[in-house]
């Protein structure tokens, strides 16, 4: 079986802990970019318009003993701001190519509950 291409930008709706605030919005992968863009009422009470990850290591974190719809998570780490978005097991292989595809260096860590402290 040969490896199919990845096509990018790749989005997905994710979770994410921004400071604070709990929310949702949009992971957007391209080449040589990772971009958190807040839905509406997280960007309202967080204040935060986007995350864009600064770097080229990716910690993949997927928490064993969570809920599968919300068991993988990523830390994006930028200059300004930080959060850590969250997503269903399902799209963790999805995920993991796009990441490798744009061209960051992805770690992936299997931990049984605590997502925060790997991330």
């Amino acid at each position: 079986m040969t490896p199919r291409k990845t096509r990018l930008p790749q989005t997905f709706t994710v979770g994410a802990d921004v400071g604070p605030v709990r929310g949702g919005g949009k992971l957007t992968v391209a080449p040589g970019q990772l971009v958190f863009v807040p839905g509406a009422l997280t960007r309202r009470f967080s204040s935060v318009s986007q995350v864009e990850h600064a770097g080229q290591d990716v910690r993949l974190v997927c928490a064993r003993w969570i809920p599968p719809w919300f068991n993988v998570s990523i830390q994006l780490r930028g200059t300004e701001k930080s959060c850590l978005v969250v997503l269903p097991l399902t799209s963790r292989r999805r995920l993991r190519e796009a990441l490798k595809a744009a061209g960051f260096d992805v770690e992936s860590v299997t931990t049984r509950v605590d997502r925060k402290r790997w991330s």
